[in-house]
């Protein structure tokens, strides 16, 4: 009879512990919009994109995949040479761009 109470909490306490472990708290989903998906900015000229940024504290990384037709810095995007680019803002694995023409 002492083995089988001995058995038994042994057995609880397993089970209890096993729940514990998958009682884990959801993972934040961070996101990230930009406020548009397309601008046209002339050569020499700047205009703003705004992100936002959800699920975070972190700021926005941005990017241009051609910078030689336009840069951006905190947003700011620069027209250098006419052509096309993309714009990203980057927080982790989310990215939200934005279609560029100069």
């Amino acid at each position: 009879m002492k083995k089988a109470k001995t058995a038994l909490l042994i057995l609880l306490a397993m089970v209890l512990a096993c729940c514990l472990a998958s009682c884990k708290e959801d993972p934040v989903q961070i996101g990230v919009t930009l406020d548009k998906a397309s601008l046209d900015v002339a050569v020499g000229a700047q205009a703003t994109l705004t992100a936002t940024v959800t699920g975070s504290d972190a700021a926005a990384v941005w990017s241009s995949d051609d910078p030689s037709v336009a840069t951006v810095d905190n947003g700011t995007v620069a027209g250098v040479k006419t052509g096309k680019t993309t714009i990203r803002a980057t927080v982790g694995d989310a990215c939200a761009t934005c279609e560029v023409t100069v």
